[in-house]
């Protein structure tokens, strides 16, 4: 029964990766550094809670559903910045040219390969879940050992972080979806021995972990590396750190405003923050201080927040009509 139960410290999690999404699009890393390394937890953190859950999705019988809704939700969300984007080409009279840099046969190759999603970088995390999804299915299948599986294609995007290629061939699906997905499946399997024999000890490994992943920014500084990343190896670690450390109390945040908007609206703020970013530009200059750049993110998550509970209510109250009709 244990497994199947919800677990209010994820919710909270998820509330705080939501906002380091937020944040990486708001600040940029030359602003703050520190800032945008710390934010790279967000989607590992999104990939384990979700690695977590899929044994039980998968025994459910499940698996197909939320394949379905996955791919639903990825184009409706493709589909609605598409059409808010082409709307502004349009309006600025470039709409051949945007069509034409969005819909290429090169940009088309990368999101079928990489999830690069054409014109909306931000969404390639939904189409690197739904891959993920089947790429593990097929692992599965086939009796893949998954202890090999994880360190190699951790290992193989690493390296072409290093190499300094596009950022799309390495923070895809392959090389941070099917990992990440993979360790949180393990982390269930395994969690009661890794409650039993870490207990609250897992909390004194935060510290070196921070240490060890502003060590590797200044590393690849020191070697003449590009610092900034969509991927650390110390994110690894230091994420792996995060989820166990939640796992071990599960009641945290129980009840609380913070573990209420992971629970409801974390996808709404991953996907729609862009967009409520872009309307707010229209009439705030983020860009004319430091303090307004900083104070950004917490502006556009608060509006998405208030732009998703609107959208909510709506959804419910349609489909109240509908069933009284």
């Amino acid at each position: 029964m244990e497994k199947n139960s919800r677990k209010d410290s994820f919710d909270v999690v998820k509330c705080f990766a939501a906002f380091f999404v937020v944040q990486l699009h708001t600040i940029p890393a030359t602003v703050c550094p520190l800032l945008n390394v710390i934010a790279r937890l967000a989607v590992p953190l999104f990939f384990l809670i979700t690695g977590y859950y899929y044994t039980s999705i998968v025994e459910k019988g499940k698996y197909g559903v939320q394949l379905k809704k996955i791919f639903l939700l990825a184009i409706a969300s493709s589909l609605f910045y598409w059409i808010y984007y082409g709307c502004m080409a349009l309006k600025n009279n470039v709409f051949y040219q945007w069509f034409m840099d969005t819909f290429n046969s090169i940009s088309i190759l990368n999101w079928v390969l990489i999830n690069d999603t054409p014109g909306i970088g931000h969404l390639w995390y939904l189409y690197a879940m739904l891959y993920s999804f089947i790429a593990i299915y097929v692992i599965d299948k086939l009796k893949i050992k998954v202890k090999w599986v994880i360190p190699i294609l951790f290992l193989i995007g690493l390296y072409v972080g290093c190499k300094g290629w596009p950022y799309s061939w390495y923070r895809n699906w392959a090389f941070m979806g099917v990992p990440y997905i993979l360790l949180g499946r393990i982390i269930f399997e395994y969690k009661e021995m890794l409650i039993y024999k870490l207990g609250g000890k897992i909390i004194y490994f935060i510290p070196a972990a921070t240490i060890g992943l502003l060590g590797e920014y200044k590393l690849y500084e020191i070697v003449g590396m590009d610092p900034i990343r969509d991927h650390y190896v110390f994110i690894i670690l230091m994420s792996g750190i995060l989820f166990i450390l939640a796992l071990q109390y599960p009641y945290f945040g129980k009840g609380s405003v913070v573990a209420i908007i992971g629970r409801e609206y974390s996808a709404f703020i991953y996907i729609l923050h862009i967009f409520i970013l872009r309307i707010l530009s229209f009439y705030i200059d983020f860009s004319s201080s430091l303090m307004i750049r900083f104070l950004c993110p917490i502006i556009v998550f608060v509006c998405t927040i208030v732009v998703a509970t609107y959208i909510i209510n709506m959804y419910k109250l349609l489909s109240k009509k509908c069933v009284t009709i």
